[in-house]
């Protein structure tokens, strides 16, 4: 398994996204920096856009800053889309005014985690291991998928061949 992921962080103020990449690129769970790259983009249409270029993204950083509604609906559409499979959405909040309520609302609307600005290596360390989970269970996904459609495939030929 590779342990050099790509993030992309959305967020629509300039100084906490570049903090954040800081924060991001430095980071090294393995003794190595476990981002190799980190793309930004201001809103959640150039995110949308972004990851559907960039075919090798593991980790997307999200601002609280846009509304529950948005980024569920972004994180819908990325599911959905042609872009990179597997990959982990993490809220970034801070810490003014956020309630319990309004950050699970965030999970229920299809986080994978949250991480409060500004945020520690340890919290890094955490959504690391959240975005690795999230690979694996993404590959065995496929292969599972691609398993069953070779047994299939072997079951209609032995089938076809006795009778």
């Amino acid at each position: 398994m590779n342990h050099r992921l790509n993030a992309l962080i959305i967020d629509s103020d300039i100084t906490s996204r570049s903090m954040l990449k800081e924060l991001v690129h430095h980071e090294q769970s393995f003794g190595y920096p476990v981002y190799r790259g980190v793309y930004m983009a201001e809103c959640l249409f150039d995110g949308l856009v972004r990851l559907s270029r960039e075919k090798d993204i593991h980790v997307v950083f999200i601002s609280r800053n846009f509304s529950d509604e948005h980024i569920s609906v972004f994180i819908e559409n990325a599911k959905k889309s042609e872009g990179p499979q597997g990959v982990a959405y993490v809220l970034v909040s801070t810490r003014d005014g956020e309630n319990e309520l309004s950050l699970a609302s965030g999970i229920v609307g299809g986080g994978d985690g949250v991480i409060v600005a500004p945020c520690s290596v340890y919290d890094l360390r955490e959504v690391t291991q959240i975005a690795l989970r999230i690979q694996i269970e993404a590959q065995e996904k496929m292969t599972s998928a691609a398993l069953s459609l070779m047994v299939k495939s072997m079951i209609d030929e032995i089938e076809s061949n006795v009778t």
